[in-house]
């Protein structure tokens, strides 16, 4: 992997602790297939596009205390 492609990957792993899942998302593809882990989320399904999963991320985030959507 390229470090340019490093630095994309931490960026937008950083951008998702600091709750700023519009940056997070702006690496994806707008069609990307995002295959979330159904143990901590048994509600989670195959989600295609950052908008779809956009709403999912916030779903999520708003039942934690003190999330953001």
């Amino acid at each position: 992997m390229s470090q340019k492609n490093v630095e994309i990957v931490r960026a937008a792993i950083e951008a998702y602790i600091d709750g700023d899942h519009d940056a997070y998302r702006a690496v994806m593809a707008e069609d990307a297939e995002v295959c979330p882990d159904v143990s901590p989320f048994p509600e989670a399904k195959q989600f295609r596009g950052r908008a779809e999963y956009g709403r999912f991320l916030t779903e999520i985030h708003q039942g934690w205390e003190g999330g953001a959507g």
